[in-house]
């Protein structure tokens, strides 16, 4: 899957959940920062680590 999948799938799930267009642009923004300083397998392991404590 590559970047534009995974922003695609996001913007799905934001608008589904009821998220303005601007919300939105903020989240894709930030994904795109993301993209370009963190791995796929550190980004991966932050994200689990969250869930894990959050849930």
């Amino acid at each position: 899957m590559n970047h534009n999948h995974v922003i695609g799938y996001a913007t799905l799930a934001l608008k589904n959940l009821g998220y303005s267009k601007d919300e939105i642009w903020k989240v894709i923004h930030e994904m795109h920062r993301l993209f370009d300083f963190q791995s796929e397998e550190e980004a991966a392991e932050q994200a689990d680590s969250f869930l894990r404590e959050n849930s």
